[in-house]
């Protein structure tokens, strides 16, 4: 392509990336429990200057602790908004505008320009993928952590040098601390490296361990914590997988329903045995590629690339329990490149452009329904606090309560304390309500309802 449709195409692809990841963004940014819990955790590092070895927990309340980088990456973003919660906000934002410009340079130099605008394309209209890149949690570094990987695979192909091993190493060992699931990209990278440096391997060994070190160095604050705390962290992550008591029996299909779930804006709808067609397509792009393909990097890509294909199944059916459709978030970037690269290959530029402007008409309707409002989400939540303190005034005999589904009381709290509305625990004083959904006679707010207590009424 000339240089002028190049950037004409870039724009259109970051056009399409802003809009839905930008439009309306403060009134679809949620704070439920896992942002309270960061927010909560980052306060304690500012206010109290008590450092954390740890940050979330993998999964749910029985699974085990990551590292901490991601609240200490938060950190400056509270800090300029005074523990305000809007700092996740700007988080979200900056971060994905970091991902549109920093995947189009790392995919342009791994494989070629045309590859990666096609990428970002494909990327900014998947409503699924849009509506993750807006949460404010952990995952979200998993995508852009697997396209650095690649490009960090590719200067090792190509120029072998020493900090690029220790990079790789530092890079995993951070993105493992961010979630459990980039292991499988660990797994992509270490195939890589052994088809391509296996006749060589007496001269790199020395790289290897380099990477090596590097990649523990970022478990040192969890090695810490398990040592102050008698190996706490280590039990838990042996009885999330080990434990025979807690083991879920092996389920070889518990992960078609997850993975359909992510990929409906490609294959359109949900059903296992398309998830099943599609998964075989996929596989037999990748043979195709690795057999047709002179370009030594590309062939020893898609060889790895092949193995994640066939291991990921095999791990989730062993590990029994549903996972959640975010686990897979590794895979999407693997899933678009493949396709992308055996169309080019097979020189269907056309039909790439047909099925891009075909996915973007079927489907629009949940694409636009990605930049709705959350009416539960931290804007709603902060305004309604903001108005129970404007009714309160300057009372302090008070409790306030939930009437809210299971689980979906997590972020007042925070924002409670955020506007220093104390309560007294003595359960004569009037009780104000936060209802969800609202009933009448509740001040709305949002989909958040508010129940004043006769004594608070003007």
């Amino acid at each position: 392509m000339g240089k002028k449709l190049n950037i004409f195409l870039i724009l259109i692809a970051l056009g399409i990336f802003v809009f839905f990841h930008f439009y309306n963004l403060d009134k679809r940014i949620g704070f439920g429990w896992d942002q309270e819990s960061y927010s909560y955790q980052v306060k304690s590092i500012i206010k109290d200057h008590k450092l954390t070895l740890i940050g979330p927990r993998n999964a749910d309340i029985k699974g085990f602790f990551l590292g901490p980088y991601f609240i200490y990456l938060l950190t400056p973003f509270f800090i300029l908004t005074r523990l305000h919660p809007s700092a996740l906000l700007i988080f979200v934002a900056g971060y994905n505008l970091f991902f549109f410009f920093l995947s189009l340079f790392l995919l342009s130099s791994a494989f070629d320009l045309l590859t990666a605008t096609f990428f970002m394309l494909f990327w900014s209209i998947n409503y699924q993928l849009v509506k993750y890149d807006v949460i404010p949690w952990n995952p979200i570094f998993i995508p852009l952590g697997v396209i650095a990987c690649w490009y960090i695979l590719k200067k090792i192909y190509s120029k072998n040098a020493l900090w690029d091993w220790i990079v790789l190493g530092f890079l995993s060992g951070i993105m493992m601390n961010m979630h459990f699931s980039f292991i499988f990209i660990i797994i992509f990278a270490s195939v890589f490296i052994f088809f391509s440096q296996f006749k060589n391997f007496y001269k790199v060994w020395k790289k290897i361990a380099a990477a090596f070190a590097s990649f523990f160095i970022t478990f040192i604050p969890l090695v810490l914590f398990d040592l102050r705390h008698n190996f706490l962290n280590s039990r838990l992550f042996y009885d999330f997988f080990f434990n025979k008591q807690t083991k879920y029996p092996i389920d070889l299909k518990n992960w078609l329903p997850v993975l359909n779930n992510l990929v409906k804006p490609i294959i359109l709808l949900e059903n296992s045995s398309l998830m099943i067609f599609f998964y075989l397509i996929i596989l037999s792009m990748t043979f195709y590629l690795i057999k047709n393909n002179k370009n030594s990097f590309i062939k020893i890509f898609f060889k790895s690339a092949l193995l994640i294909y066939l291991v990921f199944p095999v791990f989730f059916a062993i590990y029994g329990k549903r996972p959640s459709e975010y686990y897979f978030l590794f895979l999407m970037p693997f899933i678009y490149l493949t396709i992308i690269y055996f169309f080019t290959k097979m020189q269907g530029i056309f039909l790439l452009w047909t099925i891009l402007f075909l996915l973007i008409i079927i489907n629009a309707k949940p694409l636009i329904g990605t930049i709705s409002e959350d009416m539960y989400g931290l804007f709603y939540k902060d305004k309604a606090i903001k108005e129970l303190k404007s009714i309160i005034g300057k009372k302090d005999r008070l409790n306030i309560s939930y009437n809210v589904p299971i689980g979906e009381n997590n972020g007042y709290n925070y924002l409670i304390e955020y506007y220093q509305i104390k309560q007294s625990g003595d359960f004569s004083d009037p009780l104000l309500e936060i209802v969800v959904p609202p009933k009448q006679g509740n001040i709305t707010v949002g989909g958040i309802g508010i129940k004043i207590p006769k004594e608070f009424k003007r």
